[in-house]
């Protein structure tokens, strides 16, 4: 678990508890599904294309285009940081992240 969904889940499950609910209802925890769906997707996401790239048993075209990428990875110029599409309902821990 992140930072992100420590926080997300605190929140889930002390918002839950004010409100007189049990906490391991499916509606209290969908409500944090709902709000990490974005962040999991996109890591799993990145983590197998990472996967699939680096394999040992990979094609000529995959190990050519590896190779480009390391190469033209060494001349860049420094990234400018990704802003990625946030739900708008983030968890009051994580507005600023």
């Amino acid at each position: 678990m992140g930072l992100k969904d420590v926080a997300a889940l605190a929140e889930v499950i002390v918002d839950a508890a004010r409100l007189g609910m049990d906490l391991g209802q499916a509606d209290v925890l969908d409500r944090y599904q709902r709000w990490r769906r974005f962040d999991t997707m996109a890591m799993g996401l990145a983590t197998n294309s990472l996967n699939l790239l680096f394999l040992e048993q990979v094609d000529i075209a995959a190990r050519r285009a590896r190779h480009r990428a390391r190469a033209g990875r060494s001349h860049a110029a420094p990234e400018k940081p990704v802003q990625s599409a946030r739900p708008p309902d983030l968890p009051a821990k994580c507005r600023g992240c």
